[in-house]
């Protein structure tokens, strides 16, 4: 009974903090504590001032202590938001409190069946409802099943109509696939027979024509002839006449009307017998790289000698041209104008002309002691990929990506002839040595012969399966020498056209070509920077020149064989001896 009556007394004291030193005071002041000399045991008392009430405006949780039975009350009224009985509740439970009547701490306690029973029905209340939710979705899912159920057998049966409809169809392609079958056969039968016909009465219609105009003229020359040689008594007459004729037709300058102008083309040179080439040394394969000259900024693309002094003109993607002292590879001059790469450099027989052609579809004449263009050539289209002077100078031939070549009178800059017979980039051309015929190479994988004159492809070389990048002729005209993007090089008779030999593929594709004064080797420059030698008589090709790190473009012989220049990819040209 003491001990309950310590603790109400500390129960209504004000919070005390207990330490050693206050420990005395507080036994002094109450006596009734003078048997709690345990400090551990007072620091573990800790009262408050009030009751602790629930704010009737809260809601009430549940908890699994057992309650008193004001709060208990207190609790149950805000539940049901008994609000004034709430608060009548509270005033007389605080009056009697503070009177004394009551005791808080002998208040009884609630038993925890009763909050449990609580905690129970409300659990139940949710779990009704959680029930009630679930039957409206379990009814909605069913609905919805049902609904897609139907839709499922809908689209069973529209899917058999497809199958159905599609096994139809492709019934009918095949009956209309053999019909086709059938009516193209035949078409092509007929359509057969038709062109045979008509190419037949073609033909013959074409021969009679053609025979009766030969007869025409025949007769016609029979005429003439018969009657000059009965005026002209004296046959030596009649040889000198013939002879003054073929001559005036070659060297006097024709006219032609070109707009309001008349404009006078340059007579064509008369065509020389072969160069004999039988008492030409051979040139010496013994050759060592003696020169390296790094040139131009991009890969240089062709070069080319001067045919009087010691100079070498080069190319470059760069879109410049650059001429070099041969002796220390000084430059001496360098020329700017095209808008694009330039492909070919080309020196006039007098050499105080040059020429170059690029991407650009342009030609330009550049005077070397002027140092200037004293002329362009815009007729081309396309790129034009190489331009070569006649030995004459009175001609300038270009190759150009639009399948054509040109060929410009030097007196006038105009186009002189076209010629048309590729099919695709011509990619190079060459003139024969003393005559007047040159070699075409084109991506359309043939070469062709051309008369200058007569503006008459002579002969067509096939045999190559890619393109053609390079062809040349020895210096009598006799053998041709063609190399293609596969690498492959063919060796050609021209008298008969017939393929002597070719060189199996090796080192990618073959890019250029040079060959000697004596037709006894030819170079070939390759995409993986090597230089090989062919020995055109026996087909055998046992000599390299390595030292490009690039792929060879372009290889040009010093006129007499005395070193080979050559340029390549890695912007580098170099000098072989």
């Amino acid at each position: 009974m003491d001990k309950e009556q310590n603790k109400n007394i500390i129960k209504n004291s004000d919070i005390i903090e207990l330490s050693e030193e206050n420990l005395s005071e507080v036994t002094e002041n109450n006596p009734n504590l003078a048997d709690l000399t345990n400090l551990d045991i007072l620091k573990k008392i800790s009262i408050e001032h009030e009751p602790k009430f629930i704010n009737y405006k809260q809601s009430y949780n549940f908890t699994n202590e057992e309650e008193r039975v004001d709060v208990y009350i207190k609790n149950y009224m805000n539940k049901f938001e008994m609000n004034k009985t709430l608060k009548i509740f509270e005033q007389e439970i605080y009056e009697a409190i503070s009177k004394g009547e009551i005791c808080v701490d002998d208040l009884p306690k609630v038993p925890s069946i009763y909050i449990e029973s609580e905690k129970l029905q409300e659990e139940i209340g949710n779990i009704q409802k959680e029930l009630d939710d679930a039957k409206i979705y379990a009814e909605k899912a069913n609905s919805m099943f049902l609904s897609l159920n139907k839709q499922k057998e809908t689209e069973k049966i529209k899917h058999r109509r497809v199958q159905q409809e599609k096994r139809k169809l492709h019934k009918e392609m095949e009956e209309l696939k053999q019909q086709f079958m059938k009516v193209n056969s035949m078409y092509k039968e007929l359509k057969k027979k038709y062109w045979d016909v008509t190419n037949d009465g073609l033909l013959l219609e074409n021969n009679q024509a053609k025979e009766k105009a030969e007869f025409t003229a025949k007769k016609e020359q029979y005429e003439k002839t018969k009657k000059t040689l009965e005026d002209m008594q004296n046959k030596d007459k009649i040889k000198d006449l013939i002879s003054k004729e073929v001559n005036d037709r070659v060297k006097s300058p024709l006219k032609e009307r070109v707009g309001n102008q008349i404009v006078k083309w340059t007579a064509f040179p008369v065509s020389k017998q072969p160069k004999d080439i039988s008492k030409e040394e051979p040139v010496s394969i013994r050759m060592s790289n003696i020169k390296v000259f790094p040139g131009h900024l991009k890969a240089i693309t062709a070069c080319d000698i001067h045919p009087k002094k010691q100079i070498i003109g080069t190319v470059s993607d760069d879109k410049t041209w650059k001429l070099w002292k041969y002796l220390n590879g000084e430059p001496l001059m360098h020329g700017e104008g095209h808008k694009e790469w330039i492909s070919d450099i080309n020196f006039h027989p007098d050499g105080v002309l040059l020429s170059t052609c690029g991407g650009d579809s342009t030609v330009k004449i550049w005077d070397i002691l002027k140092q200037q263009c004293v002329h362009s050539i815009i007729d081309h289209a396309q790129p034009v990929w190489r331009n070569k002077f006649h030995e004459s100078g009175d001609f300038l031939l270009t190759a150009c990506m639009d399948h054509t070549v040109r060929l410009f009178d030097m007196n006038n800059f105009k186009s002189r002839m076209s010629y048309r017979v590729h099919l695709d980039s011509v990619n190079s051309i060459n003139f024969i040595p003393e005559s007047v015929y040159f070699l075409s190479g084109s991506v359309d994988k043939t070469m062709s012969l051309w008369d200058m004159r007569t503006n008459v492809c002579k002969k067509t070389f096939y045999g190559h399966k890619n393109a053609i990048n390079d062809c040349k002729a020895t210096a009598n005209g006799e053998i041709l020498v063609s190399c293609d993007a596969d690498g492959l090089v063919k060796v050609w008779d021209n008298r008969t056209t017939r393929e002597l030999f070719s060189l199996k593929k090796i080192g990618g594709s073959a890019n250029c070509i040079e060959i000697d004064n004596s037709g006894s080797y030819a170079f070939v420059g390759y995409e993986d920077g090597v230089i090989r030698v062919i020995n055109l008589k026996t087909g055998i090709s046992d000599t390299e020149y390595r030292g490009h790190e690039d792929a060879v473009l372009n290889l040009k012989l010093e006129s007499k064989n005395t070193f080979l220049l050559s340029t390549s990819a890695d912007r580098t040209f170099r000098v072989w001896k």
